[in-house]
């Protein structure tokens, strides 16, 4: 399935803590983040729009 970029604006200085404090448990910003935007696909497309989606992409 082809990506997009998505962009935000956000403050510098609580985005730089979220990521020291997501390194010091090993934790991946752009994998997290990736995580939660899926969970707010599948909360809000609803599940017969997602097995549209995911059959054209096969």
């Amino acid at each position: 399935m082809k990506k997009t970029s998505v962009s935000i604006m956000y403050d510098d200085e609580k985005l730089n803590a979220i990521k020291l404090y997501m390194s010091q448990r090993d934790l991946d910003f752009k994998e997290e983040l990736e995580k939660l935007v899926d969970s707010l696909y599948a909360k809000y497309v609803p599940a017969n729009v997602r097995e549209f989606i995911d059959m054209k992409g096969l």
